[in-house]
């Protein structure tokens, strides 16, 4: 789960990086994968702890 969650955080940064070389024309295009990865990540690890529980 750890390694998951650094690897979002990875993602993040790189994402967060390309945005900042991009400028602000392509912002709001950048913005919406770094709203939805997050979500993403946390759907896959709430399936794979189900998964473990059962």
């Amino acid at each position: 789960m750890r390694s998951v969650l650094i690897l979002g955080l990875i993602l993040l940064v790189i994402l967060m990086i390309i945005l900042v070389a991009a400028g602000a024309k392509q912002f709001l295009s950048l913005l919406i994968p770094l709203v939805v990865f997050p979500f993403l990540i946390a759907i896959g690890g709430r399936r794979k702890l189900a998964r473990r529980g059962k």
